[in-house]
């Protein structure tokens, strides 16, 4: 359900879930990961901050390589913009998240009812496994991946840069 929200975008309702997630399963390393980037995307770069540290601290170097580099590369632009105070100001009278947490509920015998977390995943289940039976959701295997990136040098990226013919600057760009 947390991965749904993440990748729905809902990162306040996905930030719930993998929190409740990290309480049941506290060595779900990678569930760190999620919640520093949910608080990254909401600006709240502190947190992002204290959680980015956190799944560094227990990260297996060779399980989580590509999250740790992404971790990495983030931190340096992240403790500025905390320096620099960026991101959400938290109000101390506001108990809430900028983004409500999702709440999700549904009808039952025309009454609106919010739904317990039980009764979400069931719901989830159920509709993954009707996708899945009428074919809808791809199976991993029939997936290819994305083509490779092309690396440009610095020396490369400066001749692109001095180029005065715009076509070539559209070749070496795509």
């Amino acid at each position: 359900m947390a991965t749904a929200l993440y990748e729905l975008k809902l990162f306040a309702a996905a930030l719930d879930q993998y929190e409740w997630l990290l309480k049941t399963k506290p060595d779900l390393v990678v569930a760190h990961y999620f919640i520093a980037t949910a608080h990254d995307y909401l600006g709240e770069y502190e947190q992002a901050l204290a959680s980015y540290e956190s799944f560094l601290s227990s990260a297996d170097e060779k399980t989580n390589q590509l999250e740790i580099e992404k971790v990495k590369l983030r931190l340096p632009l992240l403790r500025r913009q905390i320096q620099l105070k960026q991101g959400v100001k938290q109000n101390p009278r506001v108990l809430h998240r900028i983004n409500e947490p999702y709440k999700p509920t549904m009808k039952l015998a025309g009454i609106q009812q919010p739904m317990i977390r039980g009764t979400q995943v069931i719901l989830f289940l159920v509709a993954i496994g009707v996708l899945t039976a009428t074919g809808q959701v791809p199976h991993p295997d029939d997936q290819t991946a994305p083509p490779p990136l092309k690396v440009i040098t610095r020396a490369e990226r400066s001749q692109i840069n001095e180029s005065k013919d715009p076509k070539e600057r559209i070749k070496t760009n795509s």
